[in-house]
Order: C-alpha cells, then sequence, then structure tokens
C-alpha cells in the first residue's frame, strides 16, 4: 500500500528510511519482504518503489508515520549533507526517538554527531553496513555503535535481515558509538588490500605466467573455493568471465585501467598511522589507487616501463601454484594488519572490541567474508586477549607452511618488474615480525647523533648519549 499526502497517514511503521540510493532502497526492499512496515522519503522521486509500505513527500511527513517512539535510518552519503540533514531532523524528533547513520561517515564526524544528538535527547546509533546493494538486499553484515539499549532496538528490526552463518545473525553491537562506523572502516581497509592483492595476482599471471583471460579466469574460479574461497575471489572470476556487449571482448580489456578511492580506506591508512598500528599492506592498497590515476602513461610512453631482468626458468605450474601460496599469505597478512587497527583503537579509546564477534559478523553478508575469517574467528574466541594474529598458532601454521613460495614469488615479481606493492609490502611485514632485528639500532644512533636525542642500550636501563663528533 503506497500512501501520499498527510492527512490520514497511520502511525505505524516500524522504521523510516531516508535516502534511497542503492544501499538504501534495497535495504528497504529486504525489510518490507521479511514484513517490516518502512516509511520512506528522499529529496528525488522516488515515486516508482510501489513496494514500500508508506512513501513520504517530506520530512515531517515521514516521522508522522513512524511508530513511537521513532526509529529513523538515515542513508545517505558522507559528509555534510549528514550534519545538514540532522539540523533538519532534530525540531521535529522527541525524548526516546532514534536516530541511526548507516552510510560511510567517518568516525571522527561520527563521535562529534552522537554527542550532538544525545545532547538533543534522542538516541544515536551509528551503522556499518558492508556487502553493496546485494548485501543490502539480501542480508548485509553491520556494526552497530552506541548505547545497548539503542542497539538492541536497532537490532530488532535490522538484525533480522543480515546475513546468517552457522546460525548467527552477521549483526552485532561492536560498542560505543562512534565503534560502529571505526568497525566499518577498518573493514574498508582490508577491502581495499584484498582487491589489490587479486589485482597484482592478475598481473602476475598475465605478465610472468603468460596466461589469457579465459584461463586466468580459471584459475580464480578454482580459488574460489576451500581455503582461498572469498567473495572477492568468486566476483573475480565472473569478471573475467564477462564480455562487453558492444565489442564482444572480455570487459577487462575495454575497461580503463584506473580505480579511484571514496576515503574510506585512506581514512583506515591514517587512523592506522595515528595509532601506531602497522598497516603498510593496507596503505599500500591506497597508494595503488593514486597511483593508478596519477602520470604513469606519459612515463610508461617515454620507456620508463619496468622490463624482464631474465627468463622465467619456472613452470606455469609452479609459479601458480607459488602465487596461490603468496595471495593467501599477503590477504592473511591484510586481515592481520586490520585486526590489529581495531584492538589499538579498542585499548586507545576505550570501546573493549571482541574482535572474534566482529570476526563472526564478517563471515556473511560482507565484501571481505573468506574462508580466512572462521580461522580467525576461532583464534580470538581460543584466545580472546590475543594481541596479534601472528601470535594465533593456526594462522602462524598457514604462514610458515607457505613462506618458501612466498619469497619465491617475491623474487620474480622483482626479476620482472612487475607493480605489486600489496603482496611485497605484506611479505615484509611478515619478515619484519621474524626477523631478530629492524636495524633500530642504526636509526637510534642517527637521530642521537643529529638531534642528541639519546638512545637505549641493550645491556642496562635508561637513555644514553654520544658525544659522536669526539673522535
Amino acid at each position: 500500500m503506497t500512501i501520499r499526502g498527510r492527512s490520514g497517514l497511520p502511525k505505524h511503521s516500524d522504521i523510516g528510511i531516508i535516502g534511497f540510493g542503492a544501499m538504501g532502497r534495497n535495504l528497504a526492499l529486504n525489510l518490507t519482504e521479511h514484513g517490516f512496515r518502512v516509511a520512506g522519503y528522499d529529496h528525488a522521486d522516488i515515486s516508482g518503489l510501489s513496494e514500500m509500505s508508506v512513501l513520504c513527500r517530506s520530512l515531517p511527513e515521514l516521522i508522522e508515520s513512524l511508530a513511537t517512539p521513532r526509529t529513523l535510518l538515515m542513508m545517505i552519503p558522507s559528509g555534510p549533507e549528514v550534519d545538514r540533514l540532522i539540523d533538519d531532523l532534530l525540531p521535529f524528533l522527541e525524548g526516546g526517538d532514534l536516530l541511526a547513520d548507516g552510510g560511510n561517515s567517518f568516525f571522527r564526524d561520527t563521535e562529534r554527531r552522537a554527542g550532538r544528538v544525545g545532547d538533543a535527547g534522542v538516541e544515536w546509533v551509528d551503522l556499518g553496513i558492508s556487502g553493496g546493494w546485494h548485501g543490502a538486499r539480501h542480508g548485509p553484515s553491520i556494526s552497530a555503535g552506541g548505547s545497548r539499549s539503542g542497539c538492541a532496538r536497532v537490532e530488532a528490526v535490522l538484525g533480522a535481515v543480515s546475513a546468517s552463518v552457522d546460525g548467527e545473525r552477521c549483526f552485532a553491537r561492536v560498542g560505543p558509538s562512534p565503534g560502529g562506523h571505526f568497525v566499518k572502516m577498518a573493514h574498508n581497509g582490508i577491502e581495499y588490500a584484498a582487491m589489490q592483492i587479486i589485482a597484482e595476482a592478475y598481473l602476475i599471471m598475465d605478465r610472468l605466467c603468460g596466461l589469457s583471460i579465459s584461463e586466468i579466469q580459471a584459475v580464480f574460479a578454482s580459488w574460489s573455493g576451500g581455503e582461498m574461497g572469498s567473495y572477492l575471489i568468486q566476483i573475480t572470476a565472473d569478471i573475467l568471465s564477462k564480455r562487453d556487449s558492444e565489442t564482444g571482448k572480455p570487459i577487462t580489456e575495454v575497461i580503463l585501467g584506473s580505480a579511484r578511492q571514496t576515503g574510506t580506506g585512506r581514512w583506515a591508512a591514517v587512523a592506522a598511522l595515528e595509532l601506531g598500528a602497522p598497516a603498510p599492506t593496507l596503505a599500500e592498497a591506497v597508494h595503488a589507487r593514486f597511483l593508478s590515476e596519477a602520470d604513469r602513461p606519459q612515463v610508461s610512453q617515454a620507456g620508463g616501463a619496468g622490463k624482464p631482468a631474465g627468463e622465467n626458468a619456472a613452470s606455469q605450474s609452479e609459479n601458480l601454484a607459488r602465487l596461490k601460496g603468496a595471495v593467501l599469505c599477503s590477504t592473511l597478512c591484510a586481515y592481520i594488519q586490520g585486526f590489529s587497527l581495531l584492538a589499538k583503537a579498542g585499548k586507545k579509546y576505550g570501546w573493549d572490541f571482541d574482535q572474534g564477534r566482529i570476526a563472526g559478523i564478517w563471515r556473511g553478508g560482507c565484501i571481505v567474508r573468506s574462508s580466512l575469517l572462521g580461522i580467525i574467528s576461532d583464534s580470538f574466541r581460543a584466545n580472546p586477549s590475543l594481541e596479534n594474529l601472528l601470535l594465533a598458532p593456526q594462522l602462524a601454521r598457514q604462514l610458515e607452511s607457505r613462506e618458501s613460495p612466498w619469497r619465491h614469488m617475491a623474487r620474480e615479481i622483482a626479476r620482472f618488474g612487475i607493480p605489486a606493492p600489496a603482496i611485497m609490502s605484506a611479505l615484509a611485514y611478515y619478515s619484519a615480525f621474524v626477523s631478530g632485528s629492524l636495524g633500530g639500532e642504526i636509526l637510534q644512533a642517527q637521530r642521537d647523533y643529529f638531534g642528541s636525542h639519546g638512545y637505549q642500550r641493550v645491556d642496562r636501563q635508561g637513555t644514553f648519549k654520544t658525544d659522536w663528533l669526539n673522535k
């Protein structure tokens, strides 16, 4: 039933959704399909949404249509528009009403907004909703930040339509606000890295292994199950089987080789730097997108492209086996870095993240869902105080058993001039943890030499200085 006009609007809708882009519209359809009464508003024309319970022409009309206490979900792009919408909504809301932000808002903005809304007596919940439009339509993964009571109210509606794995819903309150958006930001940092690793594997199969696109597609299809199984590998196999409707060429031959970024991956890399959480692979994935839009074509055309420094001595099957190990290990390191970021943030801001539960909700509905998350979730649940996943026995064995092929592949990547910053940075990250020294003694000495900063010694406590100019 579609109702327009203010008079006669029933005040019974379970939730109001503002914003009907791909995410908002599909989430509304998902909710309606599950029996919830949804009222919707968008400044654009949404007259085609006949499946909705109530379509509203204004924010006051939307608010009037909701059962009290009201629950409102903003599904609009992050940025100043969110603040403007809050300005428009607050005069119509009352104590006990709840306002949730389901967009990819920066967690610092969310922290500020939560305080402002709370001061007005309105409950606030920030939602990290992952899975793209398909997840919104068929079951997303949702991390919620806010009070226990506020998150419970939202879970009663959105939890029922979220994804489910092994009977467990992929909805969780991860902590107070802005924890929901911080967790989503970390998720997207891992997502950037996993996507970049797959893109590098594609290049390696092309340039090192000499495979055709159909052969590369077959490799990704073979990887899409078992220990390598992931949503991103699965869709990559699907993408590589697609042909352009106009030219008949494989679709990847007509797509421009540059990739933009929307901010969440960059935010994750910056947050890691601010918190002192080593996340080089997450950062390299962001840099790779910047590089893809830089002035590389001119450099390449001028003869600056990397050239193979020798013949490929290994067989195709050997290279593919090594590449498989390199992709698995690099992806695992991306997850480890993302969870390290969560651990640092939880400790710094007092959010007390349950990392096992976060890994659990990422097992379904979201973009980074993969077989590895089952092992990660089990590792945290076996040892909730685990500071770094590299200390988890099962994950450590995964990396140790594939270290040799990973290093072999890195050598070939360098020898053939293939740009693979994510795979190489992941290996450097792992090497740093298994190495006895990172050369920090030289860094300490340099800082003392030019800045008299002092240094620590291996044989006694304290800070020491050396007169470097006195021979």
